[in-house]
């Protein structure tokens, strides 16, 4: 079980993703993100976009199914 950089939930690999927020000399920086802060990040970026709520709900749901 991992837990998550932005909320600190424990949850399961398969529950979220891990991103890479760097790169040094010994390779990249990695942390685990859980899937509700990956489609609170995404949501932000899309709707200072300018999506409208409904299409940022589908867009979410096709990229980060919570299924």
């Amino acid at each position: 079980m991992l837990s998550c950089h932005e909320c600190e939930k424990t949850c399961e690999e398969k529950l979220g993703r891990q991103v890479i927020v760097g790169q040094n000399s010994e390779g990249f920086d990695w942390i685990f993100l859980c899937l509700n802060c990956i489609r609170d990040w995404r949501q932000r970026g899309l709707k200072s976009e300018g999506y409208s709520p409904k299409v940022i709900q589908d867009i979410l749901n096709k990229e980060y199914p919570m299924d």
